[in-house]
């Protein structure tokens, strides 16, 4: 009897968790990525900083 019951529920719950499985693939499956990047006032912040590094002159390392 007991082993009946125990065994009952250990199946219930792996059908529980094989469906929460199932559930989580076709979520990440069905996941949408954007195609282009988000052009915004971060990137374009970013892009100055970098410009601004790329004209700095460069140091001479004799010199350090």
């Amino acid at each position: 009897m007991i082993q009946s019951k125990d065994n009952q529920y250990l199946k219930n719950l792996k059908e529980k968790i094989q469906a929460k499985l199932v559930e989580k693939k076709l979520k990440r499956e069905q996941t949408f990525f954007s195609k282009s990047p988000r052009y915004d006032e971060i990137f374009f912040n970013g892009v100055k900083w970098l410009e601004g590094l790329a004209s700095d002159p460069v140091q001479d390392l004799k010199t350090l």
